[in-house]
């Protein structure tokens, strides 16, 4: 069984499950999920600083879709902020 720190907002219910009980590979998708988190978070900066629009819209709209389709995230507020 994979370790799940109550205070991040995972759904670590489905990680277990997508992971077939394999903290390695949960680790690696998590590990994933994070890198490309990084790099969406990035270009969100990028896009406030230039006031590109177009740009946020999409880079919020990936992350929240990235999230929701690996059903990492609970559905939280801050979740649904950004959508």
């Amino acid at each position: 069984m994979i370790m799940n720190p109550t205070h991040l907002p995972l759904d670590w219910t489905f990680l277990n499950i997508l992971a077939e009980e394999d903290p390695q590979f949960a680790q690696e998708l998590l590990k994933i999920y994070c890198e490309d988190g990084q790099v969406c978070m990035q270009r969100l900066i990028q896009a406030i600083e230039t006031e590109n629009y177009d740009l946020l819209y999409s880079m919020a709209h990936y992350l929240t879709g990235a999230s929701s389709r690996r059903c990492l995230l609970k559905n939280n507020k801050e979740t649904k902020m950004l959508s």
